[in-house]
């Protein structure tokens, strides 16, 4: 089973995502394991030009009592080993965020980065390869939508809670 944390965070940030793109969800994460998480997250606020993808521990950055669900979605052993390959490499190559397709989420304006991916875009491109799901634009899929394409695949709600 692969696991990825949906968060909802409520700084000025998360509020302008949650706001633009229509979603419960300010941020998608892949679950590394119970103590880490590969995501696309800046460590600071003036960071926000540089964000860059990191494995990094576990609510590390967000913003006490914000609500966050972790889905889980059951792959073979090869898938999983692929996806996991896949983030271990974001992380490697210490991959940009995609600035360009992550504002055409609030524009209708858009275009992919090659190599680079905002949270969610990053969150599905393993899964959209592994499950052939070629009428999928990565660099289209929002925070809600990501939670709603696994729910449709079969994914389920592990936990629910506040950090």
């Amino acid at each position: 089973m692969v696991r990825f944390l949906a968060y909802q965070g409520t700084d000025w940030i998360a509020r302008v995502i949650k706001y633009q793109t229509q979603s419960v969800y300010s941020h998608i994460a892949y679950l590394w394991n119970d103590r880490y998480v590969i995501e696309c997250w800046p460590e600071h606020w003036y960071q926000l030009l540089n964000v860059r993808w990191n494995k990094r521990p576990l609510f590390k950055g967000y913003k006490k009592g914000d609500k966050y669900e972790i889905w889980g979605l059951e792959v073979s052993e090869a898938h999983k080993t692929f996806i996991h390959n896949f983030f271990l490499g974001l992380v490697k190559t210490r991959a940009k965020f995609d600035y360009v397709a992550g504002f055409g989420l609030f524009t209708k304006w858009r275009k992919e980065k090659k190599g680079q991916y905002f949270c969610s875009e990053g969150c599905i491109a393993p899964l959209v390869k592994v499950f052939e799901w070629d009428h999928i634009a990565p660099w289209k899929v929002t925070p809600e939508a990501f939670v709603q394409i696994i729910q449709a695949a079969g994914g389920i709600l592990i936990k629910s809670g506040r950090v």
